[in-house]
């Protein structure tokens, strides 16, 4: 079996669609075709071919230096013409005649997918259930379903929900169904058998971190004959999905690449070592060697700078190995170098409360700003594969079959004062009756200070301190990135934030990147702490902002005398949604009375 990477960028590509990369500047990719057509093979690719966004220049060149490897690709953006939304098309085998005619028509969908059927043309719709410019809707998904043969069955930057949702949308074809969705929208399908549908596979790579790990595969002896396979839809995909770990590791490498090309580079000679190691592949400079001899003494020193040198002995012994074996000790790391800032503006802003040093206070922020600069990435990243959230829900049950049917909802209650379990069953419960599920799981998070805790929802935390004035709280912050990473990997369908302080925040936060409802419980205990004392009208503007900033707020909750029937015994309970009857929910958070 043949195996070609279906989907690969190179220099040639235009302006980045990520707007962290639009900010800093960036080209969308800086690997040269050469090197795509190298580490394709490296890789165990039969064949090369690169598709750069609405230009064939590197496909070209590659093809005249290779043409008994290489085929030419393009990922053409074409536009539904009603809504303008955009669309994402590959594109084989095209001569620069052809390219020219196709740059012309991509305007109008429909124009340019009758001119490819024509022309005999190979392609597969790329990434369909990604939403490129926020307008792709159901109807429109369903509308490609009708009128393209071949799909990118594993996006290789796309996560392993996302590729499964549309492998399994296709695999439930029918020719009832593509009829009546051939009739519904007044489309008319190509050749005899439209509900079965060739797979292709690409890593979608921009960073030649991942070349030839995502793959298309089909019996072919040539590159005439590998397309010729994929036009009889006889083509499989396999290989690697990604996570938004991989996603910002891209991401970093980019913005690496777009430093050297310009001729800039990091402040700290420590960063610049660490970049070299991670991502380049040529020896190491004079000033690289010396700078690593130097930081070696710093190894668990539990500095910054000590994090730091411990990277780079560990990727000293790991230089030129894969991007994945890597991944996971860089995302400690850097992990840990975000604690340690925060922790260090913890201290600072716990000191200004204590002081009453409002401006102090607003100054230190300024200190979380390195920490926020490594974490962004991983933001944007979580946030890119998370948005479709909802399409991929819906296409899942109208596609999945009744087994599909997620019946029981995950709801995270996020909460500061995690040993006051008291509330928690009547929450979970208001959910299953108000929302119309059947069943509830629900999981209380926590942060915790002590080690060895036996409930993995008990977050570490990196800093602990006691609100001012006498409140008896006392606060712990989470570890930001493990924190992130872990609730990611549980898929919650809701998040609940029973308290305003770091817990809460941190469900605010990740409810925004996970694209799900936040849900805030206005109670009563911070809310007086945060109105006692000199700077009560603070706590109040703040608390006003905190719950403006949920979805909906429940209110009015029950003594916890009333609720004893329902304590949960475990962190994971279900519970019948026919004993609720105390909640009010208030939808106008920004105006609600604190």
């Amino acid at each position: 079996m043949a195996k070609v990477d279906m989907h690969v960028h190179s220099t040639y590509s235009a302006r980045p669609s990520e707007w962290f990369l639009q900010r800093l500047g960036t080209r969308e990719s800086y690997t040269e075709p050469e090197t795509v057509y190298r580490e394709a093979l490296k890789q165990g690719m039969a064949f090369v071919t690169i598709t750069d966004h609405n230009t064939i220049e590197g496909a070209l060149l590659l093809k005249e230096r290779y043409p008994e490897r290489v085929f030419t690709g393009l990922e053409a953006t074409t536009y539904f013409p009603d809504t303008g939304c955009k669309v994402h098309l590959l594109i084989y085998g095209l001569d620069e005649t052809q390219f020219a005619m196709i740059d012309r028509l991509r305007s109008d969908i429909y124009r340019l997918r009758d001119y490819l059927h024509e022309q005999g043309l190979p392609h597969s719709v790329a990434h369909a259930t990604y939403s490129i410019n926020n307008r792709l809707n159901f109807e429109q998904i369903e509308k490609l379903l009708v009128m393209f043969d071949s799909f990118e069955a594993i996006n290789g930057s796309r996560s392993r929900y996302a590729n499964e949702v549309l492998q399994n949308a296709i695999a439930a074809l029918t020719p009832g169904r593509m009829g009546r969705l051939a009739r519904t929208y007044d489309i008319e399908p190509f050749g005899n058998t439209p509900w079965r549908k060739a797979l292709t596979g690409g890593t979608d790579d921009h960073s030649g971190l991942f070349i030839g790990r995502t793959y298309t595969e089909a019996e072919a002896a040539s590159p005439a004959e590998f397309l010729k396979a994929l036009s009889r839809k006889e083509t499989s995909a396999g290989g690697r999905h990604n996570d938004y770990r991989g996603l910002a590791f891209s991401l970093y490498k980019i913005a690496y690449d777009f430093s050297r090309s310009h001729g800039l580079g990091l402040p700290s000679p420590l960063l610049n070592a660490v970049n070299t190691l991670l991502f380049d592949r040529s020896s190491l400079t004079v000033k690289n060697r010396l700078t690593l001899r130097r930081v070696s003494w710093l190894r668990s020193s539990g500095t910054i700078e000590g994090l730091i040198a411990e990277l780079i002995d560990t990727l000293k012994q790991n230089r030129g190995c894969p991007a994945d074996t890597t991944l996971n000790y860089v995302y400690e790391t850097i992990s840990r170098l975000c604690d340690e800032l925060f922790r260090q503006l913890a201290a600072t802003i716990e000191e200004s409360i204590e002081r009453s040093d409002i401006s102090g206070l607003f100054q230190c922020i300024s200190g979380a700003l390195p920490g926020l600069f490594l974490s962004l990435p991983f933001f944007t990243s979580l946030n890119i594969l998370c948005e479709s959230r909802e399409l991929l829900e819906r296409l899942q049950v109208e596609y999945g079959g009744a087994g599909a049917m997620k019946h029981q909802k995950t709801i995270f209650l996020m909460t500061d004062t995690y040993g006051e379990q008291s509330l928690t069953g009547t929450i979970f419960d208001h959910y299953a009756r108000t929302r119309g599920y059947r069943s509830v799981e629900g999981r209380i998070i926590g942060c915790a200070v002590q080690e060895g805790d036996p409930n993995p929802e008990q977050l570490p935390a990196i800093y602990s301190f006691d609100l001012p004035f006498g409140s008896g709280c006392r606060l712990n912050v989470p570890s930001l990135l493990n924190a992130i990473r872990y609730i990611s990997e549980q898929h919650p369908d809701e998040i609940v934030v029973a308290s305003p302080g770091p817990m809460g925040l941190l469900g605010l936060l990740v409810s925004r990147l996970l694209h799900v409802p936040c849900v805030g419980i206005r109670g009563a205990r911070m809310a007086a702490a945060a109105g006692t004392g000199d700077d009560a009208g603070l706590g109040d503007r703040y608390f006003r902002w905190f719950y403006s900033m949920t979805d909906s707020v429940i209110d009015g909750l029950p003594s916890a005398e009333q609720l004893n029937p329902f304590i949960p015994t475990r962190d994971v309970q279900k519970y019948d949604p026919e004993t609720l009857h105390h909640f009010q929910i208030k939808k106008n958070c920004a105006c609600m009375r604190l």
